[in-house]
C-alpha cells in the first residue's frame, strides 16, 4: 500500500484523497478495500483523485468491496484498473448503500467466474455513474462490465449485459 493521503476527519467520513492502493490480497473480499463498519453507524467513504489497481481476492472486489449496510461512497477523479476477484466484481463490488461515481474510470479488472467484471451491484444497493468510463473488463466466463441494475449519466459503458440502464 502506497499512501499520499487517508484521513478520518470526522468519526462519520473516511477519506482516502491523492492515494494509490495496490499490489494487495485478501481472502475475504476486497482486495484493495474494504468497506465495512458497525451495522447500525451511518459512515461514508470518500474517495478522490487515487488509484486503486494490481489488488486481488478470492471472494468479492478486487479493488473494492463496499458491504456496509448503513452509509455510502463517493468515487471523484479515481481509477481502478487491474484488479482481479475469482467471485465478482473484479474492480468494485456493491453489496449495499449508495455509491455515486463520478469524472472516473473502471477498466482492465477481471474474475473467474464472470459476475460484474468491472462493477458488481447488488440488489440492496444503488449505483449512479457520472462522466465515467466503464470498459475491457474480462472474465474466463465472457460475460459484461456490470451485473445489476444502475443509473448513468453522460457515461461510457462498453458491454452492459443485462443490466438494466437508466439517464442518459
Amino acid at each position: 500500500i502506497s499512501f499520499v493521503s487517508v484521513n478520518m476527519v470526522h468519526s462519520d467520513v473516511l477519506y482516502v484523497y491523492n492515494s494509490t492502493i495496490g499490489g494487495n490480497s485478501s481472502g475475504s473480499g476486497g482486495g484493495g478495500i474494504i468497506f465495512s463498519v458497525g451495522n447500525d453507524i451511518p459512515v461514508a467513504l470518500k474517495i478522490r483523485y487515487s488509484t486503486i489497481s494490481g489488488n486481488r481476492t478470492d471472494v468479492s472486489g478486487g479493488g473494492l468491496l463496499l458491504s456496509k449496510p448503513v452509509g455510502n461512497a463517493e468515487i471523484l477523479s479515481s481509477t481502478i484498473a487491474q484488479n482481479y476477484a475469482s467471485v465478482g466484481g473484479g474492480g468494485v463490488s456493491i453489496l449495499y448503500g449508495q455509491t455515486y461515481v463520478g469524472w472516473s474510470t473502471v477498466a482492465g479488472n477481471s474474475t473467474q467466474a464472470g459476475v460484474g467484471n468491472g462493477l458488481d451491484i447488488h440488489a440492496m444497493a444503488t449505483l449512479n455513474l457520472q462522466s465515467t468510463i466503464i470498459a475491457n473488463n474480462v472474465s474466463d466466463a465472457n460475460s459484461s462490465d456490470f451485473s445489476g441494475n444502475f443509473h448513468a449519466d453522460y457515461s461510457l459503458l462498453k458491454n452492459i449485459g443485462q443490466s438494466i440502464v437508466t439517464g442518459s
